[in-house]
């Protein structure tokens, strides 16, 4: 799953460097924010820190976050911002891929897809 994701956030998501470590480079919270920003879930990153090991700054900018991803229906707990950025194998990747789902199923316009299959046509019964 790391190498899907690190090849989407490299290619397709294109943040300001390029992603090679996905725990250490997401532990801080700013490329999250920077891929929210990236399919427009967030309007700017003036509020986050960029380059930091200060743990409040990286504790603020994953508060800033938890807003964010609440409104496309992720949620985080006290548990999962610890795990990320103590760099906890795995957890970013898991938030990460979340995100990579919640954006692409918001590019894809399923009521127009929906009314082009055959599925969604209705049949009157009364014609034979």
């Amino acid at each position: 799953m790391a190498e899907t994701l690190l090849y989407w956030i490299n290619t397709e998501t294109k943040l300001s460097k390029p992603i090679k470590n996905i725990e250490k480079d997401f532990s801080s919270g700013y490329y999250i924010a920077e891929i929210l920003n990236r399919y427009n879930e967030l309007p700017s990153l003036d509020n986050f820190t960029k380059e930091t090991n200060e743990p409040y700054y990286i504790y603020k900018n994953f508060q800033l976050l938890k807003q964010t991803l609440e409104k496309i229906n992720i949620y985080l707990d006290e548990d999962n911002i610890k795990q990320i950025m103590s760099e906890t194998k795995g957890s970013a990747a898991k938030l990460i891929y979340k995100i990579k789902t919640q954006v692409s199923r918001k590019s894809i316009n399923f009521d127009s897809l929906m009314s082009k299959t055959s599925l969604n046509k209705k049949y009157d019964m009364t014609q034979s």
